[in-house]
């Protein structure tokens, strides 16, 4: 029965949107061309049956006396025309442009960077952290595979925002060893003692902090190969995907953002859960035992 309705209401909105249409659309031709009949009849057809005399039609008289005022007339028509024109092939664009810009906010998406040079990397994280600082968000979650060269380093970009950060922290990263690991290695020609001294030595930075500054971190590692990079907070998220071939730091950037409006449809949402799959999945182990100081990878 419901199914019913909604078709007998569909079908009322479309009549009625046909009737405005059209309603418009003699709105607009209607005076248009009784306009265009009262020119020609008292004007134009005057002029075409004396073409060899124009002066003494109606047209011709008011040309010879008034020859700017026709000329300027001529001219604001010819603009009309062209404005109209003109108006014709940049309202479709707007209307795509429209479209697009609700697509993009609609999936969450806020900017995207090819981050594939030094200046444009720099300008990202920057951007990153102060996203992260501004926004003051109670929890940082991670996902990544070494973790080195997002935070363990010295020199990496969120090494000082782990240490000032005042929230809970929780971090994924590979487990040396594991199937994924060693895929990683193999695909990149990485050395596999030296990105397992990357793991740790960012697990080590990790434990400093816990145990220096009483930070909330907990880590854990997968076994998986790892696919994408998130960094993410309350209401941002920042993707990069592993390819097999390259570096992460090679890769695309995309930013996304939960929607101002209380919806689910930005990927935001998703893309978490596959943080959270991954960080409850049953392979999933602790990196550290905090109150024994030892690693556990």
């Amino acid at each position: 029965m419901s199914y019913n309705n909604n078709e007998k209401k569909a079908g009322w909105r479309h009549l009625i949107s046909e009737w405005l249409h059209h309603f418009k659309w003699h709105i607009l031709v209607w005076p248009a061309f009784g306009f265009f009949t009262f020119v020609s009849q008292d004007y134009l057809w005057p002029l075409i049956q004396n073409i060899n005399n124009p002066g003494s039609t109606p047209l011709g008289e008011y040309a010879s006396a008034h020859p700017l005022r026709l000329a300027g007339v001529l001219v604001c028509l010819a603009i009309i025309g062209f404005a109209i024109k003109a108006w014709m092939i940049v309202r479709p664009i707007l209307v795509r442009e429209k479209q697009y810009a609700y697509m993009l906010e609609g999936i969450g998406l806020r900017e995207f960077s090819s981050h594939d040079c030094d200046e444009k990397k720099r300008q990202d994280w920057d951007r990153c952290v102060s996203e992260i600082q501004g926004t003051r968000p109670t929890r940082i979650c991670i996902l990544g595979a070494s973790g080195w060269e997002t935070f363990g380093s010295p020199q990496s970009p969120m090494h000082i925002l782990l240490r000032d950060f005042e929230g809970s922290i929780s971090i994924l990263l590979m487990k040396p060893g594991s199937y994924g690991f060693k895929k990683r290695t193999a695909e990149l020609n990485k050395n596999e003692e030296a990105y397992r001294k990357e793991i740790a030595d960012s697990i080590d930075y990790c434990r400093s902090l816990v145990v220096k500054y009483k930070k909330s971190i907990d880590i854990r590692l997968y076994e998986d190969e790892p696919i994408w990079k998130m960094i993410f907070s309350d209401r941002y998220l920042w993707l990069q995907y592993y390819d097999p071939k390259d570096d992460v730091d090679n890769t695309p950037v995309y930013t996304l953002q939960t929607r101002a409006q209380a919806t689910d449809s930005s990927l935001y949402y998703p893309l978490v859960r596959v943080f959270l799959r991954r960080w409850n999945d049953a392979k999933s182990t602790d990196g550290f035992d905090y109150h024994n100081h030892k690693f556990l990878c």
